[in-house]
């Protein structure tokens, strides 16, 4: 069956869901499989344990926290749940949420029930809806715009809750089986919103199908629509692509705006071949002008011209700065891995942390963490016991980004997460025999094509080409605003640096000042032998 007819035909996402968790059997069937996205779960096997055709079944679980807030009682259930569910770690996701990995399928209903009972949901973590709205980690505004957003947009569906909650909601939620938003069908891809603060680009927001951009002192909003990372090799009809400004609206007219873009998406998308079913390729078939009409014959009224965007800050919100709530401290988390490994102690020092100071937890973006709410009197021991994890001040290491990759994700060719750390190594050796240790470079690496560490604006993307090996992209600018370009490739994981070492070492003698790596190889470029 396909997904289209398997999405309409499942009873508004329950399919036989309730029936094979409880079998026995390890795995889910393809169609359930398939139907669990939308209830935040991918069922996944381990790689590095695969023998031949034979597979070792294993689930991974997403929360969705708009714009990326927990209670301290919240993060301490996450981080119970590390220890008997997954492989003792928690990873901090580009979308602001936790996921854990290696869940077993009967440890499945366990888990989303007890966070659940935290009021940590699930649902709208995965599949064609809009996902998990991210926001500014360093703006509690938008945090609540953010939750205003996902609400909305939230499945009106009950077969979560009859599901994994015995048919008793405990996240909030609005019970209505037409689905009005959704359809019978839902959307026909994965739909992504990004909220930023004026000046301030730290969640990306040009890699969203929409963004939305606030301006300080007023009630209007910049609307961009039609960002996107993915594609995938050897398809040159696939493509990531910047989202284009498309209007400003009021304030108070945002979820209808939203609700008209997601409508024709919704209603035009392409529901014959999923790699082309973003909305970027409905945005590119019709053309900006075009798709805009449509949004405002659905709205009844005109968007005003958008407004001018400047983005001087695009760096993740780390170190301490001071709230009206107190203290706040950003606290990078490589990769974005809770866990405890060699002398390396993140998952004990942050629990600790959390259980006896009880700050609030935002989740950013860029995969690390803030703690807020700190008085005066716990600064000095909080510092103290960060410094014990501290990745160090460079920042090529601090602002790099992996997805997870091998041995879950079942799209990788090739390992992220578990490779960044040895190129990161060899980057930071060459930088500094250049002199180059202080700048900051944007670095992402990717398992596949696919582009969930948002490597295609990153000044140096590192895309999975083959099992060990990548394909170079340089040129992004540094504030996210300018897609790269492939350089080379593939190229294997040792010789990355040494690749990159000539064209360093060319921006370290002839770059102008205050000029960023991106923007040099992007003015260079005609130069450069591919």
């Amino acid at each position: 069956m396909d997904l289209e007819t398997l999405k309409s035909e499942s009873d508004h996402l329950r399919g036989t869901l309730a029936q094979e968790l409880s079998e026995s059997s390890d795995m889910f069937s393809e169609g359930a499989a398939q139907l669990l996205k939308f209830h935040g779960i991918y069922q996944q096997d381990d790689r590095d344990h695969r023998r031949g055709k034979e597979r070792d079944y294993i689930f991974m679980v997403r929360t969705s926290l708009p714009g990326g807030e927990l209670s301290a009682e919240q993060y301490l259930v996450c981080d119970d749940l590390a220890d008997w569910v997954g492989d003792g770690s928690i990873r901090i996701t580009t979308r602001q949420g936790f996921q854990w990995h290696h869940v077993r399928k009967g440890r499945l209903h366990p888990v989303v029930w007890t966070l659940n009972q935290a009021l940590v949901t699930t649902i709208g973590a995965c599949g064609d809806v809009v996902r998990n709205v991210v926001a500014c980690p360093a703006s509690p505004e938008l945090g609540r715009l953010a939750i205003e957003i996902a609400t909305h947009f939230r499945s009106r569906s009950s077969a979560y809750w009859d599901v994994w909650i015995d048919g008793k909601p405990l996240v909030s939620a609005i019970s209505d089986e037409s689905e009005p938003i959704y359809g019978e069908s839902y959307l026909p891809r994965k739909f992504k919103i990004g909220i930023a603060s004026p000046g301030d680009n730290c969640v990306d927001v040009y890699t969203h199908d929409l963004g939305v951009v606030t301006h300080e002192g007023d009630e209007t909003i910049t609307i961009l629509a039609g960002g996107g990372q993915g594609r995938s090799h050897n398809r040159d009809d696939t493509y990531p692509r910047l989202a284009s400004p498309l209007g400003d609206v009021p304030r108070d007219r945002l979820i209808e705006v939203i609700e008209a873009v997601v409508v024709v998406q919704r209603d035009h998308g392409n529901r014959e071949d999923r790699k082309l079913a973003r909305l970027k390729y409905l945005i590119d078939a019709w053309g900006l002008d075009r798709f805009r009409e449509a949004v405002e014959d659905r709205l009844g009224w005109r968007m005003d011209p958008p407004s001018v965007l400047e983005w001087p800050s695009h760096r993740d919100h780390l170190g301490w700065w001071r709230g009206d709530d107190g203290w706040s401290v950003g606290v990078p988390i490589p990769s974005g891995r809770i866990s405890n490994h060699g002398d390396s102690q993140i998952r004990t020092a942050l629990r600790q942390i959390v259980d006896f100071y009880r700050p609030t937890i935002t989740l950013t973006p860029q995969q690390n963490l803030i703690f807020s709410g700190i008085s005066d009197a716990d600064r000095p021991d909080i510092a103290v016991r960060l410094a014990t994890i501290s990745p160090g001040t460079n920042p090529l290491r601090i602002d790099a980004l992996a997805c997870v990759a091998l041995p879950t994700c079942g799209l990788a060719v090739t390992d992220a997460e578990r490779a960044l750390p040895k190129v990161v190594d060899d980057l930071e050796q060459v930088l500094t025999e250049l002199g180059l240790e202080s700048e900051e470079l944007g670095l992402r690496m990717t398992g596949c094509p696919n582009g969930c560490a948002r490597p295609y604006n990153s000044e140096i993307g590192l895309v999975g080409r083959r099992k060990g090996a990548y394909d170079i992209h340089l040129g992004g600018a540094h504030d996210g605003t300018r897609l790269n370009r492939f350089v080379t490739g593939p190229v294997k994981t040792d010789d990355v640096a040494e690749t990159l070492r000539p064209l360093l070492a060319r921006y370290a003698a002839s770059r102008n000042e205050g000029e960023s790596f991106g923007n040099f190889f992007h003015r260079v470029e005609a130069t450069v032998p591919v």
